[in-house]
């Protein structure tokens, strides 16, 4: 008994050296008594600057809640966009149970970030704002906030990987073990020096159950969100004109490219800032503004923080060379449906990436090979009474054609999907209990199953 114990420590002691480099200054000989000192000053130390939120949602008697963060003195505070959505009346709850209510000064549903203001004179302890550029894998973090209600709670983890991104976001996501549950969105995500390093927002959950992966917006991100919102009230971005997709073992092939790396151009928009730049269908881009580009996503990313009116390099293979070009990003439209997520949002569905936890089930269910099903996109919820609800879209269909275009994976979704994006319907085939339905998603839907 006393060797496992002592094994134990050891493995313990271990993986906080390696993985936590907010321990290395210890020197101790009570090394325990230390780490646990670590977390308990720092969650002292930024307890006053993490709120609970309650929101009153319009017509409905149902209250949300959720975290957020003190970013200043005067009462600014960082939160998700999902938690206030649809708020009717925002109140704040300090951790010394004194109670607020809020302004909503502006919100983006593109990073689901949101700026709200303190109604109060009161002067606050703000959080300290990190540098999310700087985090590294495998250094330990710390969530913050009021997971299922339970204020002032604290889990702590590592970095488990970096620059994630989501298909219906503009977020560059930091992601981490630290448990994040249902009321920890828009808590803050610190690191050991007591850094707001993100803002937490979702999780993965399989056949209902918490994966314990967790996803925060990384706090760059957010304060680009904020500084626009300070002083716009809403987020311009620039506007390039062209579909781009990443780039699958199939197109390095056809394309005779030597690596995966890039964002491979689709679709150029006539008379777009991407056209007059000279982008051809068949370029690959491998750097902008000076920032390389790792796949499709990055792209996106790195476009949507991107300044509007100024000349911008972009670095392109062709035909294997590289080449040279200059874009001017012009403002998007906002009335333009311009993102997966606008689209998903005004037909009232969600999708996610059907993956070895899903196969099984859902093969047996169609009468289909798992193999097939892999990589390809699941309806995982329909809105009562939108669009795709009238129209007959259902839970776990599976995407198999849009306007006739087949979906076999992220890439051909993304592509098929954005096409739609001006027009009032579009057709979409699904798979559902092993027979092909085709169904007509538009705002007045109809079906043809």
């Amino acid at each position: 008994m006393r060797i496992k114990n002592i094994l134990t420590s050891l493995i313990f002691t271990t993986f906080l050296i390696v993985g936590c480099n907010g321990f290395t200054n210890i020197k101790s000989n009570n090394f325990k008594d230390d780490v646990i000192s670590v977390f308990s000053d720092l969650y002292q130390k930024e307890l006053r600057s993490v709120v609970q939120i309650e929101v009153s949602i319009n017509n409905s008697k149902k209250m949300k809640m959720g975290s957020g963060v003190i970013i200043s003195k005067d009462g600014y505070i960082i939160t998700n966009n999902h938690v206030i959505e649809n708020a009717k009346e925002i109140f704040i709850l300090m951790n010394d149970l004194k109670d607020y209510t809020a302004t909503l000064i502006g919100a983006d549903s593109k990073t689901d970030i949101a700026l709200l203001k303190i109604n109060s004179n009161d002067v606050f302890i703000a959080a300290k704002i990190g540098n999310s550029d700087n985090v590294k894998i495998g250094e330990c973090v710390v969530a913050m906030g009021s997971p299922f209600g339970l204020q002032n709670s604290i889990t702590a983890g590592i970095v488990s990987g970096k620059n994630r991104h989501s298909m219906e976001s503009y977020s560059n996501f930091i992601q981490t073990d630290a448990a994040i549950n249902s009321g920890n969105s828009g808590g803050p995500l610190f690191n050991l020096k007591g850094e707001v390093i993100g803002i937490n927002t979702m999780i993965i959950v399989s056949n209902g159950v918490n994966s314990n992966i967790g996803f925060a917006v990384s706090i760059n991100t957010a304060m680009f969100v904020v500084e626009q919102l300070k002083m716009n009230g809403e987020i311009v971005r620039g506007h390039m004109g062209v579909i781009v997709q990443g780039i699958t073992s199939e197109t390095k092939k056809h394309y005779k490219l030597t690596s995966r790396r890039g964002a491979l151009v689709k679709d150029v928009s006539k008379n777009s800032p991407a056209d007059k730049a000279g982008l051809k269908t068949g370029d690959v881009i491998i750097e902008f503004d000076g920032k390389k580009i790792r796949y499709m996503h990055n792209l996106i990313f790195i476009l949507s923080m991107s300044p509007i009116g100024k000349k911008l390099e972009i670095i392109i293979l062709r035909n294997n060379e590289k080449k040279t070009l200059f874009v001017v990003l012009e403002k998007s439209d906002p009335n333009n449906v311009v993102s997966v997520q606008d689209l998903h949002k005004k037909f009232g569905y969600s999708v996610t990436i059907i993956d070895n936890e899903l196969v099984n089930e859902l093969a047996e269910k169609n009468k289909t090979n798992p193999e097939a099903l892999i990589g390809k996109i699941l309806v995982s919820e329909v809105v009562v009474e939108s669009s795709a609800y009238s129209s007959g879209l259902k839970k776990d269909d599976v995407i198999v054609t849009i306007n006739t275009k087949p979906i076999k994976s992220v890439e051909d979704y993304t592509m098929a999907i954005l096409k739609v994006s001006l027009k009032k319907s579009f057709l979409m085939a699904v798979l559902r209990n092993g027979n092909i339905r085709y169904l007509v998603l538009s705002i007045k839907a109809g079906s043809l199953s």
